[in-house]
């Protein structure tokens, strides 16, 4: 949607990003004060009268400044950048809007006694399974609830457990399906398999993910500008004594879940809040084999510390001072908001946050290529080449090092041969690499190697059949070569991929010109200006009497 009302401007991006920002601390806001009514008015049955839950009462006005501040300090904590400023993360915020839906729909269902209750629990399913089409770690939603409805809507957790034992087991096959979905029936043999990858092992990074959940909460505690990173270079645990923390982390992860289980009864609040952090990073720091640390798994997990800290604020000061309720959050609110500002000025220069990310993480080579991919773009083509090197260094197996500085040799310092041997380096290491042989075919077209050119681009596009790229140039070729059937083939096949591609139909209106069939260039020109009218690359006019194009 932003792509088609605003093309690649970033500004429609960052504002619909922060708008679903928004509009999930408003649902925070709502859970967070029923879940207090829920919490204050004592245990709810099923079939009483709820209404009292959508009406403000008079002690509804100490609940309303404690969700206040857990969504104030939710909202502008300097964890949330990554999902929020970095746009390709509008999948941890899309996702976690349409959970907070799902959940807001089950809750409000559960608060009403009429029928209607079962239309919000159909649009909670139908909320949660959007939200699992958006990413995958949607799966715990379900998982969420259940401790929810045992926490706030029954006398006992436990009696309630024991008298829907069949509810685990449906939780059970919901898992199990969505496991034979995402990884198929062999998933364990896919998991290992995937694990082929990483130079960590599966156990490693189940015991590596301890240190990094203590991290995380020490982020959520401090989340100072020079503590947070886009790209970490964090040290895997071989064992759990090595590092020395690991072990540590370990044993204070396990005991904090026993004291949620063990408080459950008596801090129903304090317990879900608990269970929501450690429920919302199940997926993606157990087992699943993906990078060890991101902050963006924080957006919806960090939720579960805030509420928590600042329940106990209000609970061990605020309520004997109710003056200092105001003087408390600003005194954690100002500090949060400078820092996430002072973070996204870095953000804000790509440059600059690629440099701060070297700093942190200077033994990382993902982090250099990154780095040489913007000062690339910005025409530090020198520079760009000195961290393409260094990131070689640090990986020598790493192929989109070996090709982007391929790609600085080939376009910017007219190297050829240095560039040809790169590119054979990188699809070495990596034979299925369709973007190796598109830059080997300009290589080769550079070189007036025309033919093998025109090799390189079939083998991108067996192993890319969408690639936009590989179907321009090579129908290009074709019709230097006066094949123009064959370039037309190629054409409408990436038409096909790519009904948007203004420059496939520039190309098309080219052909019919050259094979005199003025109409159909008429009309593919037409198409190619409507789709991209302010293309600087192309100034295209019609002399409306003869209907000659003229294109420069």
């Amino acid at each position: 949607m932003n792509f088609y009302l605003g093309g690649l401007n970033t500004f429609g991006y960052h504002l619909v990003n922060v708008v679903i920002h928004i509009i999930n601390g408003w649902l925070i806001f709502w859970l967070v004060l029923k879940t207090l009514s829920l919490s204050r008015s004592g245990i709810s049955k099923l079939g009483q009268d709820y209404k009292n839950y959508y009406e403000f009462k008079t002690d509804d006005r100490f609940a309303w400044k404690i969700a206040f501040s857990v969504t104030l300090i939710w909202l502008i904590h300097p964890v949330q950048i990554q999902a929020v400023t970095y746009i390709v993360q509008r999948l941890a915020s899309l996702s976690a809007l349409l959970c907070l839906c799902s959940f807001s729909l089950y809750l409000s269902g559960r608060l009403r006694s009429d029928q209607k209750k079962y239309l919000f629990y159909v649009l909670s399913i139908f909320a949660g399974l959007l939200a699992l089409g958006v990413k995958q770690t949607a799966v715990v939603l379900p998982f969420l609830i259940f401790p929810y409805e045992l926490f706030f809507f029954h006398e006992s957790p436990w009696k309630a457990l024991k008298k829907r034992w069949w509810v685990l087991v449906l939780l059970g096959v919901f898992l199990s399906i969505m496991t034979v979905v995402y990884l198929g029936p062999n998933f364990w043999e896919t998991l290992q398999q995937s694990y082929a990858q990483w130079d960590f092992t599966m156990w490693q990074r189940l015991i590596t993910e301890a240190r990094v959940i203590i991290h995380y909460i020490s982020l959520i505690a401090l989340p100072l500008p020079s503590r947070l990173n886009v790209d970490y270079d964090f040290t895997v645990s071989t064992s759990l004594f090595e590092p020395f923390t690991t072990w540590l982390s370990v044993v204070a992860i396990f005991t904090i879940l026993v004291y949620a289980i063990v408080i459950a009864h008596r801090q129903p609040l304090l317990s879900f809040a608990i269970l929501w952090f450690f429920g919302n990073l199940v997926i993606e720091s157990t087992i699943i084999p993906l990078d060890l640390v991101y902050e963006h798994r924080l957006y919806l997990a960090s939720l579960g510390p805030i509420a928590a800290m600042t329940l106990f604020v209000y609970q061990k000061l605020i309520v004997r001072h109710k003056s200092m309720g105001p003087i408390v959050l600003l005194i954690v609110a100002i500090p949060l908001a400078f820092w996430t500002f002072q973070r996204n000025q870095l953000w804000a220069d790509p440059i600059k946050i690629w440099t701060d990310n070297v700093k942190k993480s200077p033994g990382k080579a993902r982090v250099y290529a990154n780095l040489g991919e913007v000062l690339g773009s910005e025409g530090r083509y020198e520079e760009a080449a000195e961290a393409f090197e260094r990131a070689i260094q640090l990986a020598p197996n790493y192929f989109i090092a070996y090709n982007n500085l391929a790609v600085i040799y080939l376009h910017h310092q007219k190297k050829y041969n240095k560039a040809k041997a790169l590119l054979h380096r990188a699809l070495e290491l990596k034979p299925d690499y369709p973007t190796g042989y598109l830059n080997l075919s300009a290589v080769a077209q550079r070189q007036g190697n025309y033919n093998e050119a025109m090799r390189a681009l079939k083998k991108a596009l067996e192993l890319d059949p969408t690639n936009l790229e590989a179907h321009y140039n090579l129908a290009l070729y074709y019709k230097r070569f006066g094949d123009f059937s064959k370039a037309m083939e190629i054409l409408n096949r990436g038409i096909s991929y790519w009904p948007a591609a203004h420059l496939l139909y520039l190309l098309k209106g080219r052909i019919y010109l050259e094979i005199n069939q003025p109409t159909k260039a008429d009309a593919a020109f037409r198409k190619a200006n409507v789709l991209r009218p302010d293309d600087p690359k192309y100034v295209i006019t019609i002399r409306r009497l003869n209907k000659i194009w003229i294109i420069y």
